[in-house]
């Protein structure tokens, strides 16, 4: 679904209502999926790791996608930079840089 597409369906009340469901809940879609598989994947591990031996966690058999790039810290340029996209995004209008706060 592009960003029109989600605007044109969903009011910006009812998108925040399903942002906190997720934050309650857990992921949705894809990452709920890897989840749940990755449970099913632990519970194979579990039932057919030998006795005296511990099969591996839930962490080890969760896919982290992306997980070999280097994580830096946010920098408040980095902030502006979302906080401008999510605007855009938002009023379908690209705020030239300094005028909009």
């Amino acid at each position: 679904m592009t960003v029109g597409e989600l605007q044109s369906r969903l009011s910006s009340k009812e998108l925040t209502e399903w942002i906190a469901y997720q934050r309650v809940v857990g992921p949705l879609g894809p990452k709920r999926a890897d989840a749940l598989f990755s449970y099913i994947v632990q519970t194979l591990y579990a039932v057919n790791t030998p006795k005296g031996k511990k099969p591996p966690k839930l962490e080890k058999v969760m896919p982290t996608w992306g997980a070999d790039e280097i994580k830096k810290p946010a920098t408040p340029e980095d902030w502006e930079a979302q906080r401008r996209a999510f605007t855009s995004m938002v009023t379908g209008k690209r705020p030239s840089k300094g005028t909009e706060k």
